[in-house]
């Protein structure tokens, strides 16, 4: 039994695919209460030690390629978000819109113990 050699184009187009499956890169997004944004970009393995916060903090990540995210693996792509209470901060309402924002804060008032996050401004 004698094997059909493989062609180089082959072999080149099998090591590339198991190359950019294997590498990683990884967006860190840090929103501070006060609008602020830190931004990281990594390569390789990455560990977040997440600290607590005195104020309602999020945190965003995006995965390309084999990573790892808050909750586990990924190979191909993630996007999560977290959200670190401060110590006020008893109920968390996630919203999407600027008009659910206002909603919500009409109906919890002035309470410390209500945080509202819209989501998509990642506040």
């Amino acid at each position: 039994m004698s094997r059909k050699p493989r062609s180089t184009a082959t072999v080149l187009a099998g090591a590339l695919t198991g190359v950019l499956a294997l590498a990683n890169c990884t967006v860190v997004e840090v929103h501070g209460a006060d609008g602020s944004v830190a931004v990281s970009h990594a390569f390789g393995a990455l560990v977040l030690e997440l600290q607590p916060a005195s104020e309602p903090t999020i945190v965003s990540t995006t995965v390309y390629g084999l990573g790892a995210t808050f909750d586990g693996a990924v190979l191909g792509y993630a996007e999560q978000r977290l959200a670190l209470l401060g110590s006020d901060c008893r109920a968390v309402f996630w919203v999407e819109d600027e008009a659910s924002v206002a909603a919500v804060q009409a109906l919890t008032g002035e309470s410390p113990d209500f945080c509202v996050i819209a989501a998509t401004r990642g506040e």
